[in-house]
C-alpha cells in the first residue's frame, strides 16, 4: 500500500509475522478506526473496527466463540459509553493475559499508567497515529515479550518454534 505525504509516497510493505492475523480497533471517532484499520490492512493484518466499548465486549466474545480470536487490540482510552481501561479490564477477564492490548490516546497517559498496565494494557500509542508510527508499533509487537504473547495465543505447540525461527529470521 502506497500513502502520500508531504515529503513524498511512502510505501508501507507487509509484514509476514503479522499477516493475516486479526486485529480490533475500538475508538469512539470513526476517521481514526478507518485509517488505523486501513494502516494494519497495509502491514497483513485482518482489522475490524468498532466505534462502542460495548460492541467491543461483543466482538471479543464472538470471536472466542467461533476460536477465531482476535491477535491484537488497540483499544481508545476516552469514549463516551466506557473508558479505555474498563474496555481492556473487561477484555483480559476473557482472553487471559497474552494477547497484547495497546492503549490509543491524543492525551498524556503518564496519569493513568500505573492503572493501565494493572488493568492489562500492554502498550500506549500516541494520537494521530501515523505510518510511521503503525511501523513502530507493529515492530513492537515483534519484540520477545510481545512474540511471546502472541505465539503462545495463536500458534499451537508444533507450530511455535518454527513461528519463533521465522520471527529471528
Amino acid at each position: 500500500m502506497q500513502f502520500k505525504t508531504c515529503f513524498g509516497s511512502v510505501r508501507q510493505e507487509t509484514i509476514p509475522q503479522l499477516y493475516g492475523l486479526r486485529a480490533l480497533v475500538v475508538d469512539d471517532d470513526f476517521y481514526t478506526c478507518s485509517s488505523v484499520t486501513k494502516m494494519l490492512a497495509a502491514i497483513g493484518m485482518c482489522p475490524d473496527w468498532t466505534t462502542s466499548g460495548k460492541e467491543a465486549m461483543l466482538r471479543v466474545k464472538l470471536a472466542g466463540e467461533k476460536e477465531d480470536e482476535y491477535a491484537v487490540y488497540i483499544i481508545d482510552w476516552l469514549m463516551p459509553d466506557m473508558n479505555g481501561i474498563e474496555v481492556v479490564r473487561r477484555i483480559r477477564g476473557l482472553i487471559g493475559e497474552y494477547t497484547p492490548i495497546i492503549v490509543l490516546t491524543a492525551y498524556d497517559w503518564s496519569d493513568i499508567e500505573e492503572e493501565a498496565r494493572g488493568a492489562g494494557v500492554t502498550a500506549f500509542c500516541s494520537k494521530p497515529i501515523f505510518c510511521r508510527s503503525s511501523e513502530r508499533y507493529s515492530s513492537r509487537l515483534l519484540q520477545p515479550k510481545m512474540r511471546r504473547r502472541l505465539c503462545r495465543k495463536h500458534f499451537p505447540s508444533k507450530e511455535r518454534k518454527f513461528f519463533w525461527w521465522k520471527i529471528m529470521s
